[in-house]
């Protein structure tokens, strides 16, 4: 790790420790794949709706 790194790593910490409702790298981490599950599904639900929409088309 670089001294620029670890200077910006120590100023991230110190930020996150002094603003209580600052989300932390790990909070983001959890959103981003709370974030990537619900994406997945909403895709899973619209790729059956439009298939039982064509369903109903052709039938």
């Amino acid at each position: 790790m670089t001294a620029s790194a670890e200077t910006l790593d120590s100023r991230v910490a110190r930020i996150e420790t002094t603003l209580e409702h600052t989300a932390t790298k790990s909070d983001i981490a959890q959103l981003e794949t709370r974030l990537t599950s619900d994406l997945a599904q909403v895709e899973t639900r619209l790729t059956q709706a439009i298939a039982e929409l064509e369903r109903r088309l052709i039938y």
